[in-house]
């Protein structure tokens, strides 16, 4: 799919369904079970450590139907809810007061950063309390959720990480869609994924075709979709972060056609990711895939060998407008593109290039570092204006894909 694939995107696991035609059934009716459960929690609390509150846990904050996980007691204690409806996360940290066994108090960041929420414990599987905010206060009623097993065995699992927390954020609108679409005339099928409860969107396509390296292509472009991609888990992302942070995550990805004809393909894929760890991604990268072979092409080779060593010359010579034919073409485009003349020194950093073809001509795009990112602009150089540089199986091929696109 691309140098990055995350493993991210699809379906609960069979065996973690719970029932949940019982539980909003117990929603419906909590206004008379109300003086029955308060009734019933009213025994005497349950005398443990802070640790037997760590888990998933159901039930209701007021009115409103909750999941919950509570986590990491002794270390760094964290953990998160959301209203069943929405599926908006809001994160729980440890009141500063709360220390040790005493580990009941919790603040909350996130739909109201005023919130504390006060936890008593009913037994090893009951939990009650009061969310309190500067408007009023509501009553807590939770039960513990059964977490499977075999999840539990996971390495690195937590309970705010686990299927069982994040379960009620899948949802049946959580369906893909395919849209019929085209690129000069020639047709393919977007695909878009959005998630109702979870900060997830899912752009890619389908070319058309069944030769086998078209099948190939397009299994890697439906990766994450669930229904496509057997392994696709839609949730991974979100409870990435989730365990180990207590907070959501974000996972946006777009690909699109950025040249299509029958023999050669351009995907674009942007990326806006944060599953965790200390920055989020945000990426643009080309791959120039050969539909023919399905394989990445590598660019370069359309070119005659000296091309790109000049640039390390003139980078010696600190002299771009040296008699270097093609740098000297190169700087002209370079110039006209708008980009900051401070960028010129980049230039130096070798011939790391992203060339790709468009409709117009190639276009040529250094890779540089994040801090540089300013520097990486597209330059669009004519096709007749590369052409005396091309080696002949550039020539070839890009004569090829002229005639299809009529372009000079």
């Amino acid at each position: 799919m691309e140098k990055m694939t995350p493993a991210i995107p699809g379906q609960l696991p069979l065996g973690l369904e719970r029932s949940a035609n019982v539980r909003r059934n117990f929603g419906k009716a909590f206004v008379w079970m109300n003086a029955a459960l308060t009734a019933l929690f009213a025994a005497a609390p349950f005398v443990a450590g802070a640790e037997e509150m760590e888990g998933v846990w159901q039930g209701f904050i007021g009115t409103t139907d909750v999941q919950m996980c509570l986590q990491d007691f002794g270390s760094a204690p964290i953990g998160a809810y959301y209203a069943v409806e929405d599926g908006e996360i809001v994160t729980l940290e440890a009141h500063a007061s709360s220390s040790g066994s005493a580990l009941t108090t919790w603040e909350e960041f996130g739909t109201d950063e005023n919130a504390v929420l006060a936890f008593t414990q009913q037994g090893a599987d009951r939990l009650t309390g009061t969310r309190t905010t500067g408007r009023g206060s509501a009553e807590i009623f939770l039960t513990r959720v059964s977490v499977l097993p075999a999840e539990q065995r996971v390495p690195g699992f937590t309970n705010c990480g686990s299927h069982a927390f994040s379960a009620d954020r899948l949802s049946a609108e959580d369906i893909v869609q395919t849209i019929p679409a085209t690129w000069h005339d020639v047709s393919y099928t977007k695909l878009l994924f959005e998630m109702k409860k979870s900060e997830l969107r899912l752009e890619s396509f389908q070319i058309h075709g069944t030769s086998t390296s078209v099948q190939q292509i397009n299994t890697e472009l439906a990766l994450g979709f669930p229904t496509l991609d057997p392994d696709a888990d839609v949730l991974g992302c979100a409870r990435s972060n989730l365990s180990w942070s207590g907070r959501d995550g974000l996972f946006i990805q777009r690909r699109w056609p950025a040249f299509l004809t029958g023999s050669l393909l351009v995907i674009a894929t942007e990326n806006n990711i944060y599953c965790g760890g200390a920055y989020p991604e945000t990426s643009t990268e080309w791959q120039v895939m050969d539909l023919e072979a399905g394989e990445q092409i590598d660019t370069e080779t359309w070119f005659d060998d000296e091309v790109f060593s000049q640039f390390s010359v003139a980078a010696a010579d600190d002299r771009f407008e040296a008699d270097q034919a093609f740098v000297k073409e190169f700087m002209k485009f370079y110039e006209m593109s708008g980009v900051d003349p401070v960028c010129i020194e980049t230039l130096e950093l070798g011939s790391d290039w992203v060339i790709r073809p468009s409709d117009q001509g190639m276009i040529f795009m250094q890779n540089l570092p994040h801090a540089l990112q300013a520097c990486a602009v597209d330059i669009l150089m004519p096709y007749q204006d590369v052409w005396p540089f091309l080696s002949e199986r550039g020539k070839v091929t890009i004569a090829r894909f002229q005639e299809v696109l009529k372009t000079p």
